[in-house]
């Protein structure tokens, strides 16, 4: 496996990790019976409310966000001590991450709002 290859599946490992790490574990946000008779916000995907979701995907997105400009400022740094191979792969993944962060962020607005369908991307989240 290349470089390339490899930082590329650690990266793809990473946001599957990212994303469905919410869903293995019940985090002790599932909403409870007693609480049924209040104004809490709708139950979502596992118990979880729209909020939580919410709370995740933005919590999601700045991590990604974070992470790309990390990457970027490697790049810089790779660019700058002629390593142009390895400055361009940092960018390929910081751009990749970025696209991800925006997807988190169009999730967070659509729970936010109350949906489950739609965002800046089209996409459908199930």
């Amino acid at each position: 496996m290349t470089y390339c290859n490899g930082s590329k599946a650690l990266l793809v490992l990473w946001l599957l990790t990212l994303t469905t790490a919410g869903c293995a574990t019940d985090g002790g946000i599932k909403a409870s019976a007693d609480d049924a008779s209040t104004t809490a916000s709708p139950v979502g995907q596992n118990g979880y409310s729209n909020v939580d979701l919410a709370l995740k995907y933005y919590r999601e997105a700045a991590e990604l966000q974070n992470e790309a400009r990390r990457l970027e400022l490697e790049a810089e740094f790779y660019a700058s001590h002629q390593d142009p191979d390895r400055a361009k792969h940092n960018l390929e993944i910081a751009r990749d991450m970025r696209i991800a962060a925006a997807v988190a962020n169009d999730k967070a607005r659509s729970y936010s709002a109350g949906e489950r369908i739609g965002g800046q991307a089209g996409l459908r989240y199930e």
